[in-house]
């Protein structure tokens, strides 16, 4: 039980963590291609 919970959460820690960093490429990508058109 408690194996399963850390896997869990390390799970679940992971997936956010991901998904943040994607989005800030995603924030970064548009940033540089509006100041590369300026």
């Amino acid at each position: 039980m408690d194996q399963m919970e850390k896997i869990t959460t390390g799970v679940s820690y992971t997936t956010s963590a991901v998904g943040t960093g994607y989005w800030f490429l995603q924030l970064l990508d548009r940033v540089s291609r509006l100041s590369g058109r300026q």
